[in-house]
């Protein structure tokens, strides 16, 4: 039996086990975060070689962390999957943080579809990267048994393993950020997933800065306890991380698609 013929057979309540959160040591200085990729493998492979350039400049070793949402609304959710899944098993310092994405993907499946909505919101792109026809698109169980035949379980044991946090010394990072009022160790992952304000909290409260995604931006965001470098890659062509080293100055390096009669070149702010 297929995992995810084994998903079909559980009930919701099975699968919402709390995800991991991991803690990384002082080995870890320099670390690349990047925002929502969303099915653009392209920008992702793109920024990973001018991420190896500027590390290669400072001389260092280096810790890339994605911040979640790999999936939906892009043309290629799939092949960022095996992407990821090749880097995380060839290299000890690539982590990848559940995003609200991957977790609406997962909620399709082990709802056996009756959770249609993720089709609405990128879900479609996503299994049509995979090669499923839009003629079996069309929803409810029908269509989740269909992407059976199509989402290897790789995919989704990779999902469903992906931890909800990482926390460093000085750095918490989670996908969409924290709840404001809400000591860091009691968020939960709920909140670590889905909470969005339109950036109106500063995080002051917190002892550390919180780097997340989620709440998509034209430009990325750094402010005192409070960085986002989700850009709306889906939207803007733009994809954008930031370069964290104790010593210097969080600073975005970004890639963009070119727009009509601009040609294309990888910018750094």
């Amino acid at each position: 039996m297929s995992l995810l013929d084994r998903l079909f057979r559980r009930t919701p309540a099975a699968v919402q086990e709390a995800r991991q959160r991991l803690t990384l040591g002082s080995e870890h200085q320099l670390i690349y975060a990047i925002g929502d990729i969303h099915g653009h493998l392209d920008l992702l492979l793109e920024l990973e070689a001018l991420i190896e350039t500027d590390r290669l400049a400072l001389g260092m070793e280096r810790t890339i962390l994605l911040l979640g949402d790999l999936v939906d609304r892009g043309p290629r959710s799939a092949q960022v999957l095996d992407h990821v899944l090749m880097r995380q098993r060839s290299d000890p310092r690539y982590f990848c943080l559940a995003g609200n994405h991957e977790e609406a993907m997962l909620d399709f499946f082990t709802s056996g579809g009756s959770r249609a909505q993720w089709l609405r919101h990128g879900g479609i792109e996503t299994l049509m990267s995979y090669g499923m026809p839009e003629e079996k698109l069309g929803g409810g169980t029908a269509t989740a048994r269909a992407a059976a035949a199509y989402v290897p379980d790789e995919h989704i044991a990779m999902l469903q393993s992906l931890p909800v946090a990482i926390d460093t010394e000085h750095y918490f990072f989670a996908h969409a950020g924290a709840r404001p009022g809400v000591e860091l160790d009691a968020q939960t992952d709920h909140d670590l997933l889905w909470f969005k304000d339109g950036m109106a909290s500063q995080y002051d409260e917190f002892s550390k800065t919180i780097v997340h995604g989620h709440d998509a931006l034209t430009e990325s965001a750094i402010g005192h306890r409070r960085i986002n470098v989700d850009t709306g890659a889906f939207v803007t062509g733009r994809l954008s991380s930031v370069r964290l080293l104790r010593g210097y100055r969080p600073a975005i390096i970004a890639v963009e698609q070119p727009r009509t009669g601009q040609t294309k070149s990888p910018i750094q702010l």
